[in-house]
């Protein structure tokens, strides 16, 4: 390449093809950094010359560059500048093809208005142009937008239509990105037969190309269909040619991406040592490229890993780092400003609670600092301290002037595991975890200033279990000033923590479930409101995604409510006695539309007898609904769904069980959470996460219990159980 370099000449369309060409090579190596300098030089020598056309050019391989450095702002700024020159030049093919680069950026922004506003106008040009290539593109591209909102039905629309004119006029490129989108459609529904069928074609159409990029990307898809399959030795054999492709072209996000799809495979067939070197390859690789979807990616796959090894510190550690970087990158406007709301609050609230402790302790410190000097009023305080110090619910903990303990409480050896003489001498920072010895340095100081000081810190009890403790600080002094003690109250946060970790989570939730549906509703809204000459027929489209973001909505809304009520308690239970084989036919026949449609067949195994329970009827029939709503969706096509019932003495057990997918093992005991969704289908079906949690409350209202039994690949069975006779 350096040799190309000293080929510069005085002739002005060498010299801009030679820049053009090492850009290009370099986005080719995926340096983006180094094609931005070239193309760079090719505007300056443009600029130079005044040729509008390649000014513009140079402009838009700009701003392509800038977005795949996802700068998406100087991409915009680039490209928008470009679009001004084209039009002026009137150049329609480049107009359209600005356009569509537009509308790419704002979809990596997930800007669904206007990025379909972009691409409806590159189509329209291309239309009117006759530019069935790009007419395809445009076509294609609107479709990735469909499937982003998970409208699959117009995404697959939108698509074959893209497949039909490329197949028309002999476009590889395009034929082959259609297959590939309709394949992924497939496979998000979990039609693997259907997903491998389009993969398969996508890549025999690659393979005309030469396109190594696009050959490794779909090789990837096809061992996440296998993978889907439970045929790990076929998965893993198409990771592996899709990892020499991309280590060809070295495209280092590709062979991160690669290595963590491997890994993931290996651990599922318990190969744990091999799973985590190729887990920490790739860790390596996304950490050089910073690749944060990576990385949060691979640290949760890690933290999994570990807890499999029963490495639960690691798990733990890895854990946090995949928050980190997820808090990072979920940074949208509505939950930033929530998250502000909440940490005010949050602030306010700790404040005023260590004013409160403050002020509960002042009198306790005020009179240790005021008697303890007099020999004679020494022994009146020392009965009353040691009585509080023999009956707090806190650790107390008396230190000398060089902070080393004294004497410790009852309560801080019963809690904390340890004898009186494990910590007697210690340095109370050494019986702290080590990164907070800074910490302790800082409040040492601290306490010389102010005689008291307060932190937070974890303490590790002997066995292992880590507290969270508010702890307080007091310097007690003799009447010369001199330093007699100093006395640490600390007090078990841990539950309180807990309490508001789980808020914090909560809150976290719905603002994430309430952004999606709301910013398709606000997007298509906005782009029927100034778009005046829209097809009628476009415009009905949009409006019935409206209506079903807006049920959408309603049903997350209406799901928060009934979990909410029936946890506080507040929800009248109607029992009486009912034949749940009576509740469960209604259930059934109400479902089995759905299940025709994936010619699912349900079979039930109801006994002859009748199968009295007591039990609030419409409750039950919602639970009953919810795991046959479930069992459809997570069993594919012309699969089979079975109902038992079997008489348990005093209580009455039903079973739904389903060929499906089934569930993770390190997910079960996660599964009731309320917003959960398992590995296997996590944004992979649409769902508000709340259906099997308000299950879960209302079997126990009933005194019953609910479980399920799963292996992943190889289905589900979830049983709950009523009572014959009222609790």
């Amino acid at each position: 390449m350096e040799k190309v370099k000293d080929k510069l000449s005085d002739n002005f369309t060498e010299n801009l093809n030679l820049f053009n060409n090492l850009a290009d090579t370099y986005i080719r190596f995926n340096d983006f950094n180094k094609a931005l300098e070239y193309y760079q030089k090719a505007l300056a020598l443009s600029q130079k010359t005044n040729n509008k056309e390649e000014i513009a050019n140079a402009l838009n391989n700009i701003g392509i560059t800038y977005w795949n450095l996802s700068d998406y702002e100087k991409s915009l700024e680039s490209h928008h500048e470009s679009l001004a020159i084209f039009k002026a030049i009137n150049s329609k093919k480049n107009i359209a093809v600005t356009l569509n680069n537009i509308g790419n950026v704002y979809q990596s922004l997930s800007n669904y208005d206007k990025s379909l506003k972009f691409h409806l106008k590159s189509l329209k040009i291309y239309e009117d142009t006759k530019d069935e290539k790009g007419i395809a593109s445009s076509l294609n591209n609107i479709g990735i937008l469909y499937m982003k909102l998970t409208d699959y039905d117009h995404a697959l629309d939108f698509f074959q239509r893209s497949l039909d004119i490329c197949r028309n006029i002999d476009f590889l490129q395009g034929e082959a990105n259609a297959l590939n989108n309709i394949g992924a459609i497939y496979f998000d529904q979990k039609n693997y037969k259907k997903a491998l069928e389009n993969f398969q074609n996508s890549l025999n159409s690659l393979e005309k190309t030469g396109d190594k990029s696009s050959i490794a990307a779909t090789l990837n898809n096809i061992a996440d269909v296998y993978a889907g399959l439970g045929d790990n030795k076929q998965a893993l054999n198409h990771f592996k040619r899709a990892l020499k492709f991309e280590t060809e072209i070295n495209n280092r996000f590709g062979i991160a991406l690669c290595l963590k799809n491997m890994g993931m495979l290996l651990q599922n067939d318990h190969q744990y040592s091999k799973a985590s070197e190729h887990f920490e390859k790739s860790l390596q690789i996304a950490d050089e490229i910073n690749s944060k979807e990576l990385l949060q990616e691979i640290y949760l796959t890690l933290s999994d890993l570990n807890s499999l090894q029963e490495n639960f510190q690691t798990a733990l550690e890895n854990f946090k780092k995949y928050s980190k970087i997820k808090d990072e990158v979920f940074s949208e406007e509505s939950v930033k400003k929530i998250s502000e709301m909440r940490t005010i609050y949050e602030t306010e609230r700790k404040e005023k609670e260590a004013e409160i402790y403050r002020l509960q302790n002042i009198d306790l410190k005020k009179e240790i600092n005021e008697r303890i000097a007099a020999e004679d009023a020494l022994r009146i305080s020392e009965e009353r301290f040691r009585s509080l110090f023999e009956i707090a619910t806190e650790f107390i903990i008396i230190m000398d002037s060089e902070y080393r303990i004294l004497q410790v409480n009852p309560e801080t050896i019963r809690k904390s595991g340890y004898e009186g003489n494990e910590l007697i001498g210690k340095k109370i920072n050494e019986i702290f975890p080590t990164k907070y010895n800074e910490l302790f340095s800082q409040k040492y100081n601290e306490l010389k200033k102010n005689n008291n000081a307060n932190l937070e810190a974890e303490f590790i009890c002997k066995d292992g279990t880590v507290l969270i403790m508010d702890c307080s600080f007091s310097v007690v002094y003799d009447k010369p000033g001199k330093t007699m003690f100093v006395v640490s109250f600390q007090r078990d946060i841990t539950q309180k923590k807990e309490i508001e970790k789980m808020k914090s989570d909560f809150v976290s939730h719905v603002s994430h479930e309430l952004r999606s549906p709301l910013a398709s509703i606000k997007g298509f809204t906005t782009t029927i409101l100034t778009d005046k000459d829209m097809e009628p027929t476009t415009r009905e489209e949009f409006l019935e995604i409206i209506n079903n973001e807006s049920d959408r909505l309603t049903r997350l809304i209406e799901n928060l409510l009934d979990i909410s009520k029936i946890e506080s308690g507040s929800v009248k239970m109607k029992f009486q006695h009912s034949d749940i084989v009576e509740i469960l036919n209604l259930a059934v026949s109400n479902i089995k539309p759905l299940a025709d449609k994936k010619n699912i067949k349900i079979e039930k195994n109801f006994p002859a007898f009748l199968s009295i329970v007591n039990c609030d009827r419409d409750n039950i029939y919602q639970v009953i609904m919810n795991l046959l709503s479930n069992a459809v969706k997570f069993t594919p096509e012309k699969g089979t769904i079975k109902l038992f019932i079997e008489d348990k003495h005093d209580q009455v057990e039903v079973k739904v069980s389903d060929n499906g997918v089934g569930i993770p093992e390190i997910s079960i005991r996660k599964i009731f959470d309320k917003f959960y969704r398992a590995g296997n289908s996590q944004d992979k079906i649409i769902g508000t996460g709340l259906g099997l949690s308000i299950a879960k409350e209302i079997i126990k209202s009933h005194h019953g219990k609910i479980w399920v039994e799963s292996k992943s690949g190889k289905g589900s069975d979830f049983y709950f159980t009523l009572p014959k006779k009222r609790v």
